[in-house]
């Protein structure tokens, strides 16, 4: 079952953005994303995915360059195979960063913050930072691809993803490439 799910959530791993059609000259952008995380290296022994989702804004700085803020909860599911357990971890992640827009159609992005795991067998903080490329590929429609790495004594996630979001408010002006 969850391999169906791990699929589905690939399959479906598009950045989808709706852009408001007003003619307001706002610097502001808000999306809500779904984050699919495969844990790598160490963290992929004790966690086979991660699935999530976040509330992502962007402020333009000026003509290329956004601050973004994305807090975001993700569920790790254990690697069965290994621990012989099943079940998920909770992690919740409050990142700030910036995004820079090489060109009209593709960006990269560097974000830091702080973690915290919540599970049955305890919590734990830990500092993440994340980094990623995107491009947009029609008007509303956007795909990028991160790398996290958290740093925490027991809790450490190492992850590749591949993020979904849909946004509430755009600056037509921030994303020319997309008319």
């Amino acid at each position: 079952m969850r391999k169906y799910l791990l699929l589905l959530s690939l399959l479906i791993s598009i950045d989808i953005v709706a852009q408001n059609d007003s003619t307001s000259k706002s610097n502001f952008l808000l999306k809500i994303t779904l984050k699919n995380h495969l844990p790598i290296n160490v963290f992929k022994r004790n966690y086979s995915y991660g699935i999530g989702g976040a509330l992502n804004s962007e402020l333009k700085i000026s003509n290329n360059l956004a601050f973004i803020f994305t807090p975001a909860y993700m569920r790790y599911f254990f690697n069965q195979k290994v621990n012989g357990i099943s079940g998920s971890t909770g992690y919740l992640i409050i990142p700030g960063g910036l995004k820079y827009y090489m060109d009209n159609k593709i960006y990269v992005f560097a974000e830091a913050g702080i973690g915290v795991k919540t599970s049955k067998f305890g919590k734990e903080s830990v500092f993440e930072y994340s980094a990623g490329a995107g491009f947009c590929i029609a008007k509303n429609i956007d795909a990028s691809l991160e790398y996290s790495k958290g740093n925490g004594s027991t809790f450490a996630p190492e992850n590749i993803g591949i993020n979904l979001a849909y946004t509430f408010y755009m600056n037509r002006q921030f994303n020319k490439a997309a008319k």
